[in-house]
C-alpha cells in the first residue's frame, strides 16, 4: 500500500498471514518496491525501513519509505508532484501540416513531425530504471511521430492540442 503519492513516499511491506502465502507476500513487495528500488539503485531516491501505523487499525507494519535525494529534488517537475522528468523534447522534423484554415472564427493547421528526446538525466538512461519503467523506453527513443493542431494567436502560431502518435 502506497502513502499519498507525495515524497516521503511509503511502501507497506505485506506481509504473510492466514490469508497471504509467504511467497504471494514476496511477489507484492517485489511489484510495488522493484521499481522504487531502481530509482534508488540511480540515485534518485533513498530508502529507509521503519515501522508504520497501519492504514486500518491501532498496530504498525513494517515499511520502505522512500525519500528524494538532491538529484531527485532537481529532477521533480515540480514540489508537490510526485513525478520526475527525464528530458525534455525537440522537433526534429515537420512531415506534413494543413493548409492554414479558418475553424470557428479561428485560423487553425494541423502540424505532423518528428521529435527525439534531449537533456535526458543519466539516471533516466540505467538500466535498472528503464526495466523497471518500460514506458521510459518508448518516451526516450529517437524520431516519435506526432502531430499537433496549432492556432494563429496575435503573437504567432501556438500548439493547442499535441498527440504523440499519429493517431489523432
Amino acid at each position: 500500500m502506497f502513502s499519498s503519492g507525495k515524497f516521503p513516499l511509503t511502501v507497506e511491506d505485506a506481509q504473510a498471514n492466514q490469508f497471504v502465502s509467504q511467497s504471494q507476500a514476496d511477489k507484492r513487495n517485489s511489484e510495488n518496491q522493484g521499481p522504487l528500488n531502481a530509482l534508488v539503485e540511480a540515485g534518485v531516491l533513498e530508502v529507509r525501513q521503519d515501522n508504520v501505523k497501519q492504514g486500518f487499525g491501532n498496530g504498525t507494519v513494517p515499511a520502505h519509505i522512500y525519500t528524494l535525494t538532491d538529484k531527485g529534488k532537481s529532477s521533480r517537475l515540480s514540489e508537490e508532484s510526485p513525478f520526475l522528468c527525464i528530458g525534455k523534447y525537440k522537433v526534429d522534423e515537420v512531415t506534413g501540416y494543413t493548409e492554414p484554415g479558418n475553424a470557428g472564427g479561428t485560423t487553425v493547421s494541423k502540424v505532423d513531425y518528428t521529435f527525439s528526446p534531449t537533456d535526458v538525466p543519466d539516471w533516466a538512461k540505467a538500466e535498472a530504471v528503464r526495466r523497471a519503467y518500460p514506458s521510459i523506453e518508448q518516451s526516450l527513443s529517437d524520431k516519435q511521430n506526432g502531430r499537433a493542431m496549432l492556432v494563429l494567436k496575435n503573437d504567432g502560431w501556438a500548439a493547442e492540442a499535441v498527440s504523440g502518435s499519429n493517431r489523432w
